[in-house]
């Protein structure tokens, strides 16, 4: 029985992540919750992880580089979750944040994102983008054909800790480049999650 997530039968990782963005914007200190409610999330968070990975078909070394993703994206997300009005979503591997940006553009653009024009988001990507031709789509296309995770911060909160982000966002394309090798040397595939493909 858990108090944060529900859990079910073939439960993945991008199952837990997804109902633990959910989670933070209700319990992180800065929008609200207690800092003992956030700290027994992450505590539940990692124990389901943690049997999630050991149950799988993962070996030692994807296990301890998955546990390492997942956590550079759950500490990306508890910084910008707390920053008022605005949105995010996590599409493929990329990172998109919409909404009130303005009052923290220098600070989001310091991080590592980019900003597009036409979608009027900032976008965060692992590796160097090159657009293949064709198209553009629109981020509901996009958001069709990879799925989305959106996050919705609350209108109060303190802004602290966004300086962080760039370190961790380049601890992350590190790892996400380690597993699409894993997984090419192990099982002999590439990795299909990435969103490396889309006509931004």
């Amino acid at each position: 029985m858990s108090r944060f997530f529900t859990i079910e039968p073939g439960m993945t990782l991008e199952n837990l992540k997804r109902q633990y963005y959910k989670q933070a914007k209700i319990h992180h200190p800065d929008t609200g919750g207690t800092e003992e409610g956030f700290k027994s999330l992450n505590n539940e968070y990692e124990k389901i992880q943690k049997v999630i990975l050991n149950n799988g078909t993962f070996t030692t070394e994807e296990k301890q580089n998955e546990a390492d993703i997942s956590e550079l994206y759950r500490d990306i997300i508890n910084v910008l979750v707390v920053i008022p009005g605005i949105s995010i979503e996590i599409i493929g591997t990329w990172i998109w944040v919409g909404g009130h940006t303005y009052p923290v553009k220098d600070q989001i653009k310091e991080a590592g994102f980019r900003y597009h024009r036409k979608k009027v988001m900032w976008y965060w990507h692992p590796g160097e983008y090159k657009r293949r031709g064709g198209k553009e789509m629109s981020i509901e296309a996009i958001r069709d054909k990879y799925g989305s995770k959106q996050i919705k911060t609350r209108n109060r909160g303190a802004i602290h800790g966004i300086g962080s982000i760039a370190s961790k966002l380049k601890k992350l394309q590190r790892a996400l480049v380690r597993k699409s090798k894993l997984q090419s040397k192990i099982h002999g595939i590439g990795n299909n999650n990435d969103q490396d493909d889309v006509l931004i």
